[in-house]
């Protein structure tokens, strides 16, 4: 894989952390216009596609339905460790218990 430096985080002046990737921008036709790193290559969705699937739950009616909050949204958006808050969301809705740590 040819990825890239994509971005650094800072910690003051010193880089805390390197995220590496690869970068592709496409015009509407499908034309590539832009490439950083290796632009074609398999992709596995993974968390990023949690939004478009919460925007499903939102479009369909679901959310409605369910008297689905914006903060159960945000928890359906996003990654998270099964933290208290998040856990706290899901739990609502889903009977779900708060992770094991083993």
């Amino acid at each position: 894989m040819n990825d890239v430096e994509l971005l650094h985080v800072m910690r003051g002046d010193h880089i805390e952390s390197v995220h590496r990737g690869s970068l592709a921008i496409f015009g509407q036709s499908g034309k590539l216009i832009h490439a950083l790193g290796e632009p074609i290559q398999p992709v596995w969705l993974r968390s990023i596609a949690k939004p478009f699937q919460a925007g499903y739950v939102v479009e369909s009616g679901t959310a409605e339905r369910f008297a689905i909050t914006q903060e159960e949204l945000a928890v359906m958006c996003g990654s998270h460790g099964g933290t208290a808050r998040a856990g706290r969301a899901d739990a609502r809705r889903t009977g779900t218990h708060w992770r094991i740590r083993g």
